[in-house]
């Protein structure tokens, strides 16, 4: 694995990179924390710190809370993916759209898209969001959460929409297309191979 610093007091893992899971953790602090220390982690879950693999002054914790926040000081530490065709070394950067792999075989999870605007569904091949991943998209897109988040409402899109720079989730087993709400979505994970 490839670790990569993400910002500092951040949620989120930097373009090209994801959340490290607990196993990949246990390998930051050898690579990052201070020299001659013994590497160990602080499992914890909590919403107040950011999701999975971050450090805290010299200690190195995993948070298995699904949706995290960012806070001051914490550090996200994320795993990188290299462009398929690239060698390690290579100073090609990969473009959004590009497929991504790294060294060895990995899955790389479904990656979040806007769908049409004004619609109710998801484009074809994509699939809708769960409560706890719409949570997660500020990070990426601009935004916030409206607050009430869910909602059941018949007349909006159902899952994950934005509407005025702000996330909802729809529990409404059917909703409707509305002019201005847009759904979020994600590509099925794929395995790439060496």
């Amino acid at each position: 694995v490839r670790f990569v610093p993400g910002q500092s007091g951040t949620n989120g893992c930097p373009p090209a990179s994801a959340v490290l899971d607990e196993a990949e953790c246990w390998q930051a602090p050898k690579e990052f924390g201070p020299p001659g220390s013994t590497p160990s982690i602080l499992v914890e879950e909590t919403p107040y710190d950011p999701r999975g693999c971050f450090q805290f002054n010299d200690g190195f914790y995993y948070n298995k809370h699904p949706v995290g926040a960012p806070r001051l000081e914490r550090t996200p530490y994320c795993k990188r993916y290299i462009a398929v065709g690239l060698t390690q070394g290579s100073s090609s950067i990969p473009e959004i759209g590009d497929p991504l792999r790294e060294s060895r075989g990995f899955t790389l999870p479904g990656s979040y898209s806007a769908g049409d605007p004004g619609t109710n569904s998801c484009p074809p091949g994509a699939l809708a969001l769960s409560e706890l991943e719409c949570r997660t998209l500020p990070q990426d897109f601009s935004g916030t959460l409206h607050d009430p988040f869910t909602e059941h409402l018949a007349d909006d899109p159902t899952g994950c929409f934005k509407f005025e720079q702000r996330f909802y989730f729809n529990e409404h087993p059917v909703g409707a297309s509305r002019p201005g709400r847009t759904p979020y979505c994600k590509q099925p994970p794929t395995t790439h191979f060496a």
